[in-house]
């Protein structure tokens, strides 16, 4: 066969295919590797390859000796795998394009890498043969570690999710339909508990052979935590609603034990024994009230009756229900210092103690603490002044000024530096527990109550947290703790005025229709609102006070109020609940005069209508 033929077979060849000698001397090229390189490249593509060789073709141990490299062509980018062979002082080089299946790798790697989720491939026998890189940042645990046990896969999962795994592999079928997921728990390598969404399915040649199976594993664990809190908050709002319903029926219950009582004392002897029954009745019923005031707080349909009151009384009083919610475990040490007022609703200081000592407790649950230490809770009130402008943890400016300090301190867990910035963000926690709305709702209550607050933590020492709330000033509160002195003709002031009470309670009108005769009114009394508008229409609208309850059925007090001001703007009106339930806008006050809220004596509603006459 002469030089030509042999020519003539190679350049029929479907690779690349070239010859130099050690000298790196261009023997032979085929057209092939014409069509990809210059001449001058060749020569250079040859010292790279062999250089990259090295090892191999000087073993001599390896007939064929190969190795992948990429080449820019003008503006084309190729993938060329290359075999080398050695001999009599020459090398051989036949080269492929592999472009196509490098570029389609990449495309898969650059798919699973920014998907998130954790990809491979088991084999028929249980082998593995891929694993995305991201594995670590999902499961602590490299790459290596999964192809040297491939059984890896199945001892990270959670214990108590292994039988959800065991049933998952027994119900599969090797089909091309079969696609199918689950969702279980890992551990991964530093002992931290992720979720994963599992998802599978079997893979093929295209003869039909059965290659394994390529995996799926989608970390799900902030999805399942924010639907926890999702879950819980929903369950708390539903209690909420529940328990302002309870109260609703409660605070009417109150409301005529309480009136029933007013009216019993007044027909007997100050200093008689039954007066002093009755008075146990009363006292009786203002712990009721105060309880029912605490289900409101919790159930956010409390109408918020700000005041001026004395900050660590408040505190001293609430103290008992804070050590029933730590427990016998965790040592309460409370030292209340402040003496001043502050204004505001004594509720929202509650709630604000409430949930700072609740997240101490779970911070110093959180840790082991030997016995001698115990775990403990300092809980403390002070006063303070702010000389210069500084910042709160939430970025609010602290006006200078004086100041009611509420601290919180644990020795728990303490708080990572890098959570500090969110951690008054709403459902944001470090807990596995709760709802993350705790500190969410302090922050909120401080700033309504034009309050600022600190957070200052370390890991393994604890955490304290510090509320500033404005104190009052002696002259403002001089003007407000001037009591009103009533006239001695109050009774003439009373008298004579119409007043139209509306209430579907049955005993609640009795009590208040019997008050409001003994203050002198001349009294009209109504079920409910279309009772009541029958009523004033008759009239002409011809009376000075209505006085409405707002959850009522068939027409609200609210809906009541606002018929009654488009037609006769000149009556004063009294809204009265215990409970609303979101019926009222307390935004807008411009439909009613006063809110009197249940259960309340007959002093308070005296006081009430005086302040409206007068």
């Amino acid at each position: 066969m002469s030089q030509i033929d042999i020519e003539e077979i190679l350049n029929q060849l479907p690779f690349l295919f070239f010859v130099v000698n050690e000298k790196f001397e261009l023997l032979y090229e085929d057209i092939i590797t014409k069509k990809y390189f210059k001449r001058k490249d060749i020569i250079n593509i040859a010292k790279g390859v062999v250089d990259g060789l090295k090892g191999c073709l000087k073993s001599q141990k390896k007939l064929l000796c190969s190795i992948e490299k990429s080449y820019f062509t003008g503006e084309k980018r190729v993938h060329i795998k290359w075999y080398v062979n050695y001999k009599e002082e020459d090398y051989i080089f036949s080269g492929f394009d592999i472009t196509d299946k490098v570029e389609s790798e990449e495309k898969f790697r650059l798919l699973v890498e920014f998907s998130g989720n954790l990809i491979y491939w088991v084999t028929p026998e249980k082998k593995l043969k891929y694993i995305s890189p991201n594995c670590k940042e999902i499961t602590g645990y490299e790459d290596i570690e999964f192809y040297n046990d491939p059984n890896l896969l199945v001892k990270i999962v959670y214990p108590e999710d292994i039988e959800k795994i065991d049933e998952h592999n027994r119900g599969r079928k090797v089909t091309e339909d079969d696609r199918s997921h689950i969702e279980f728990r890992i551990v991964r390598k530093d002992g931290k508990i992720r979720w994963m969404k599992h998802f599978c399915k079997p893979i093929f040649d295209k003869n039909g052979n059965f290659l394994g199976r390529r995996g799926a594993n989608q970390d799900i664990t902030e999805y399942k935590n924010l639907h926890d809190k999702m879950i819980n908050t929903q369950k708390v709002e539903i209690l909420g609603k529940v328990a302002g319903g309870v109260v609703h029926d409660f605070n009417n219950i109150l409301a005529a034990i309480s009136g029933h009582t007013d009216l019993a004392l007044r027909t007997i002897p100050e200093n008689s024994k039954a007066a002093k029954y009755l008075k146990n009745i009363k006292s009786s019923v203002k712990k009721g009230e105060s309880i029912t005031s605490k289900l409101l707080s919790f159930s956010k349909s409390k109408i918020k009756e700000k005041k001026y009151f004395e900050l660590s009384k408040i505190i001293s009083e609430f103290f008992p229900v804070l050590r029933r919610l730590i427990g016998e475990d965790i040592k309460l040490e409370v030292l209340l210092n402040y003496k001043g007022v502050i204004y505001g609703d004594p509720s929202d200081i509650e709630q604000i103690v409430m949930n700072l000592v609740l997240n101490s407790r779970d911070a110093v649950r959180e840790i082991e603490i030997y016995e001698s230490e115990r775990k403990k809770i300092f809980l403390k009130t002070e006063a303070v002044f702010v000389e210069n402008e500084i910042v709160d943890s939430t970025g609010r400016k602290v006006k200078r000024g004086k100041y009611a300090l509420i601290s919180v301190k644990d020795n728990g867990i303490g708080i990572k530096k890098e959570f500090l910035a969110k951690i008054f963000e709403p459902f944001y926690s470090t807990k596995n527990t709760g709802t993350g709305l705790g500190l969410f709702i302090v922050s909120s209550v401080v700033k309504d109550n034009k309050g600022y607050i600190f957070i200052e933590s370390k890991e393994m020492e604890g955490t304290e947290i510090k509320v500033l709330l404005p104190e009052v000033e002696a002259e403002e509160l001089g003007e407000v703790e001037e009591k009103e002195e009533y006239i001695e003709e109050e009774r003439l002031l009373f008298k004579g005025k119409k007043v139209l009470f509306v209430e579907d309670e049955p005993d609640v009108r009795d009590f208040v229709v019997q008050a409001l005769n003994l203050l002198g009114c001349e009294v009209l009394s109504a079920g409910n609102g279309h009772e009541a508008l029958k009523i004033l229409e008759s009239m002409d609208f011809d009376v000075n006070i209505l006085i409405t309850d707002v959850v009522m059925p068939i027409m609200t007090g609210e809906e009541l109020v606002k018929i009654v001001r488009k037609k006769a703007p000149s009556i004063k009106i009294i809204l009265s609940s215990g409970y609303t339930n979101g019926y009222i806008n307390m935004k807008d006050r411009k439909e009613f005069d006063l809110f009197l809220k249940k259960p309340y004596s007959i002093d308070d509603l005296k006081s009430a209508i005086f302040h409206l006459l007068k």
